[in-house]
């Protein structure tokens, strides 16, 4: 039995083994994952995930719609890898946002989530990028581009709401 040449170890030592380098991978992931001492609180805050490198049609953002998070986006993300620098976030509050951040008066209108959104944006630096938004974050990107149109070269809005109100009609 062959012990020195690790891609027989997994095979001798069955499903032991399978688990092990399972385990062992999941461990280097966290290592490689980016902590918040080496992000800025925004990126840690919004869990914020950069894909690709920017290519000849530069960045787009993709804003995940209420209810959801940036997972939404996971069967689209591949096929925009290759000609643009992605980048996926998660609005205050759904997925895997740091709760810690959470400020009620802030998020009560969506003027909060816009000011995230640009503060996304101004921290990696991004400029004029094509921000795709699906649902509320299509009007929170209106929102934001009203105050940064500098910041935007594109806004496709899927499904947007024509109206986010807290009183009744």
């Amino acid at each position: 039995m062959a012990t020195g040449h690790w891609p027989l170890k997994g095979i001798e030592q069955g499903r032991e083994g399978k688990i092990n380098r399972r385990r062992r991978g999941r461990e280097e992931k966290k290592k490689r994952k980016a902590t918040p001492s080496s992000m800025g609180i925004v990126e840690a805050a919004h869990n914020v995930r950069v894909i690709g490198r920017e290519g000849e049609r530069g960045t787009i953002v993709l804003a995940h719609g209420f209810g959801t998070d940036q997972s939404v986006w996971k069967h689209l993300v591949p096929h925009l890898v290759e000609d643009y620098r992605v980048v996926l976030f998660n609005n205050m509050g759904a997925g895997t946002t740091n709760p810690d951040y959470f400020d009620f008066d802030r998020y009560a209108t969506l003027e909060g989530y816009a000011l995230d959104l640009l503060a996304i944006l101004e921290e990696l630096r991004i400029g004029p990028c094509i921000l795709v938004g699906h649902s509320v974050s299509a009007v929170i990107g209106a929102i934001a581009s009203i105050s940064r149109p500098d910041l935007f070269t594109k806004i496709v809005m899927l499904s947007a709401s024509p109206r986010y109100s807290l009183n009744p009609i």
